[in-house]
């Protein structure tokens, strides 16, 4: 059975995505730095998906701050919801 609290991270992670890309560029920042260290998985036991979903975040994170206008912006903001959705389903 899959953690009541992964569960809920979990959630809660992919509406903050969904949410977060009107957000200013420091705003978006902030919450990237705080769903990396919600998402990062702690346990070898709590799935491939969650890895994904913690590394799509940190690519995510790392090229935002970067360059708030990175031209592949887009393809990692759907790759990260979409990695964080396949954790959600898993859970």
């Amino acid at each position: 059975m899959k953690s009541l609290d992964d569960i809920r991270i979990a959630e809660e992670a992919l509406a903050t995505l969904k949410g977060l890309r009107t957000s200013s560029v420091a705003a978006v920042l902030k919450e990237l730095e705080s769903l990396s260290y919600k998402v990062n998985p702690t346990h070898p036991d709590q799935g491939d998906q969650r890895h994904d979903a913690w590394i799509a975040v940190q690519k995510l994170r790392r090229e935002l701050t970067r360059d708030p206008n990175c031209p592949d912006g887009d393809v990692l903001w759907k790759d990260a919801i979409a990695k964080m959705n396949v954790w959600r389903k898993w859970l």
